[in-house]
């Protein structure tokens, strides 16, 4: 299994959204910039599964440095083709964040099933398929990578064509896996 995350803030302030659909459902937004005032709820939009995050100065962070944290954007769910992006801000070099397509089969509210792109403390991103843990492509590391900078990380679905962004490049895939076609998308951050 791969390294799992430490003490990260999944950030998205204005005005990146996150999570972002290709779909749209009519009445459902596809984004979310949070901002709004300091919370623990998220709003209705969203399930938290695991863990607990809070919405702090229009961003989404852990509550606190322990397990796993994830939470999925109901609105408009499933989601089959979809760009799920999220400005995330890693603080500690053991830390990782991950944005996920196709999400299910929730075991203790961790997914067991679909995609997640993951960028690690280190700067180096994976793409996963979760259900066995097979890295997807090769291990992608981001040049002069730097602790409390912003980056835009980004997982592409569409049909069995599955790729990893950073600042709205492809850097992993596309590749082709058909293992999952439509699902959940969220964030995850393990601490």
């Amino acid at each position: 299994p791969p390294k799992k995350p430490a003490a990260v803030p999944i950030t998205t302030p204005t005005p990146t959204p996150t999570p972002t659909a290709t779909a749209t459902t009519s009445g459902c937004a596809t984004s979310d910039d949070f901002n709004r005032a300091d919370s623990t709820n998220l709003g209705s939009n969203w399930l938290e599964r695991a863990g607990n995050l809070q919405i702090t100065s229009n961003t989404l962070r852990n509550v606190n440095t322990a397990n796993d944290h994830v939470a999925t954007w109901t609105c408009g769910n499933p989601y089959g083709n979809a760009l799920v992006a999220a400005q995330a801000q890693l603080t500690t070099s053991s830390g990782t964040v991950n944005v996920g397509a196709r999400w299910g089969g929730y075991s203790g509210g961790i997914p067991s099933q679909g995609y997640a792109a993951e960028l690690q403390g280190d700067g180096t991103a994976r793409l996963w398929r979760i259900s066995d843990w097979t890295q997807l492509g090769s291990t992608y590391t981001i040049p002069s990578f730097s602790l409390s900078t912003w980056y835009t990380l980004g997982l592409r679905a569409n049909g069995s064509q599955i790729s990893l962004e950073i600042n709205g490049s492809a850097v992993i895939g596309p590749v082709t896996d058909s293992a999952f076609t439509s699902g959940d998308v969220g964030v995850w951050s393990y601490a």
